[in-house]
């Protein structure tokens, strides 16, 4: 029998029943972590990261990581890939993923905005951006596309009017689209930036 914390959502259930694991949540815990095929989550966890939290540790159990020792930088990078997939599979995915990240939050509404744009960026030619409080903290791009490394004068205009105003905007230029989308929870601001050339806009 398959024990299922009460706190679990709904996405954590039925992967605990497809994978015969158990899921424990409680305050006391400070990092999710595995113990055999427990997988335990802290309980002050919004429900979309402890989905992704969940599908990180149950990606180290199905690829039978070492719970003995700390994870390395390639079972971690393993484990997000495997997680990836388990959260947002390519089967249902791909084929949506040129919508715009406010309509992919519609349909998989169990994601976070940055699992959905991470996963974006796998499969659409653009450029991922992720602004926490005014610093870049994550910027990556289709592995196809040549751009810069820092956001370009137009992308921080898009970056600083979504962070003043706090809504989410949608704009087309000539060389590009721009999504960004704004979120705070607890005093902390992140802006997510979608950027997609229409051109050969990006240089290296």
């Amino acid at each position: 029998m398959i024990d299922v914390d009460e706190r679990a959502t709904p996405f954590i259930r039925r992967l605990c029943n497809e994978y015969n694991v158990h899921v424990s949540i409680r305050f006391s815990y400070t990092v999710p972590h595995k113990v055999g095929n427990w997988i335990h989550l802290p309980a002050h966890y919004h429900d979309e990261r402890l989905n992704w939290s969940f599908c990180h540790e149950l990606s180290h159990i199905l690829l039978n990581h070492d719970e003995n020792s700390f994870p390395s930088n390639q079972e971690e990078e393993e484990a997000n890939l495997l997680a990836s997939e388990l959260i947002l599979p390519k089967c249902h995915f791909q084929s949506v993923s040129h919508l715009r990240l406010t309509e992919l939050k519609s349909i998989f509404y169990h994601c976070s905005y940055e699992v959905l744009l991470r996963r974006k960026s796998q499969f659409q030619v653009g450029v991922a951006t992720i602004i926490d409080e005014g610093r870049i903290t994550f910027r990556n791009g289709h592995p196809s596309l040549r751009y810069p490394l820092f956001p370009t004068h137009e992308e921080w205009k898009i970056i600083c009017k979504t962070a003043r105003y706090g809504n989410h905007l949608f704009t087309v230029m000539d060389s590009f689209r721009l999504e960004s989308v704004y979120l705070e929870r607890n005093g902390f601001r992140r802006v997510l930036l979608w950027t997609e050339p229409t051109t050969d806009f990006f240089i290296s």
